[in-house]
């Protein structure tokens, strides 16, 4: 009687038990059918919301119907971290020995010319992890991102699945590493060369105190060097340099007749300024605002003194320039205060 009993609870429990589970079947049939009408309507977090209400985007065991709806739709919503983990279960509950041989085979040769056997479920999957990780990259510039879609884009141009878009995606992804590239701004340092030419603004006063304005045309080199902080577009700079001129001084009115040729100046020269490279390319323009300052051995008159023999000044100058890897040349013009007209320099410059 007592093992009647037991039987009939048995049989009891497992009625029971397999309603329930029926129960939780027609459930979550009923909730992926829901997910799946959301997310034909664009509401991709209702649809999201039913899913993981029902599931664990984490387990292998969780069907892979309910695996890949989540994913297309953290995918529509932007949670390109969250798909790419789900793409990944999808793979390993799927595919875990073929994706083992494959990642291992890339990763052995560099390419994967030599791949073979992806099957179009699969080559979906890592297109899809290739979008994903592209998508990482354009959020992040981390190359391990730009290395993963590199990686999952040739997988699926071997494949010969889905290879279109793939390619597609490898394109953008070379081109947005090298856009990335070109935004980086990288230091350098530089030596220049350079002819320059200004004109002193110098003052001979006489016994009485009479002033009269002398003109004084100086030329020379300028030596030295500086640095950028530059990307492909825009650069930062500092120049600096020292020039060694020759000045030619004279003044011939009724009241002063007065020469001097070959005279020796020293002047430091800062340019602190800014240069933009359209699209990217060889030609750059810009301005600076540089700081002089400048000494001349003038000889004074018996009598007479000259104002202006030393001279500090702030302008405003234009620049252009032009590059070939890492040799330049470049222009400057403008004006700089204390100076009586334009100052121009005209040199070459070696970038490293």
């Amino acid at each position: 009687m007592a093992i009647r009993h037991l039987l009939l609870l048995f049989s009891i429990l497992c009625f029971a038990g397999s309603s329930l589970a029926r129960k939780a079947s027609v459930e979550e049939r009923e909730a992926f059918k829901n997910a799946k009408i959301a997310y034909k309507k664009g509401l991709y977090d209702t649809s999201l919301n039913i899913l993981r209400s029902r599931y664990n985007f984490r387990r292998m065991s969780t069907p892979s119907g309910a695996l890949e709806l989540a994913a297309l739709a953290n995918e529509k919503l932007g949670y390109h971290k969250d798909a790419l983990v789900i793409y990944t279960v999808l793979i390993k509950k799927k595919y875990p020995q073929k994706n083992q041989e494959i990642i291992s085979s890339y990763r052995a040769d560099g390419n994967a010319e030599d791949i073979e056997g992806i099957d179009e479920k699969l080559s979906f999957y890592y297109y899809k992890k290739a979008y994903n990780t592209k998508a990482l990259y354009d959020e992040s510039n981390n190359e391990l991102f730009y290395k993963a879609a590199q990686m999952y884009t040739a997988i699926c141009i071997a494949a010969e699945h889905h290879e279109d878009e793939a390619e597609e995606l490898f394109e953008a992804v070379g081109e947005r590493k090298n856009e990335y590239q070109r935004l980086v701004y990288k230091q350098s340092k530089n030596l220049l060369v350079s002819y320059i030419t200004w004109q002193d603004k110098l003052t001979l006063v006489s016994p009485s105190g009479t002033k009269q304005d002398i003109g004084s045309s100086a030329e020379g080199t300028c030596l030295g060097g500086g640095f950028e902080y530059a990307n492909a577009y825009i650069n930062y700079k500092m120049d600096a340099c020292i020039a060694f001129a020759s000045a030619t001084v004279g003044e011939d009115t009724k009241e002063i007749d007065y020469f001097q040729s070959n005279v020796t100046e020293r002047a430091l020269f800062l340019f602190p300024g800014v240069r933009w490279k359209p699209k990217a390319g060889s030609v750059s323009f810009g301005m600076s605002v540089p700081f002089v300052y400048r000494v001349g051995d003038f000889t004074e008159p018996d009598g007479f003194t000259i104002e202006g023999k030393s001279q500090m000044g702030l302008g405003l100058m234009v620049e252009s320039g032009w590059m070939y890897k890492s040799f330049g040349v470049d222009l400057k013009l403008g004006r700089i205060f204390g100076f009586s007209s334009t100052t121009m320099s005209f040199g070459v410059n070696y970038i490293f």
